[in-house]
């Protein structure tokens, strides 16, 4: 397995992809058309709506790095062709992965601040 391949495959890339859509559709198809309707000012500028997607997209793909790192044992069993952790990275090198990918989404939150 390719280590970009295994990455996307850690960090559920897919599932990343669905999360960040369900964010575009919620706003701009109800939130805004609803809010626009109302004749009611949205304030959520385009930049800190866009802050707002990638803070959520780094903190859900950290979530699923530690779910694997914790659940190494059950996806040895269950799905031991998905087991990517001890097969192509280290058990350290996921925990820095999931450090840096929270400190990333912090600093993205404190921007939308």
């Amino acid at each position: 397995m390719s280590r970009l391949k295994a990455i996307l495959t850690l960090v559920r890339f897919p599932n990343l992809v669905f999360v960040v859509l369900t964010q575009l559709f919620t706003y701009y198809f109800i939130i805004y058309s609803v809010l626009s309707r109302e004749a009611v000012s949205v304030r959520l500028p385009t930049f800190h709506f866009v802050l707002l997607c990638l803070s959520t997209f780094f903190i859900a793909a950290a979530g699923y790095i530690i779910n694997d790192y914790f659940d190494i044992s059950i996806d040895a069993i269950n799905k031991p062709q998905k087991v990517t952790i001890e097969k192509v990275f280290k058990r350290r090198q996921v925990i820095i992965w999931h450090i840096v990918l929270n400190i990333i989404a912090m600093a993205l939150a404190a921007i939308f601040r």
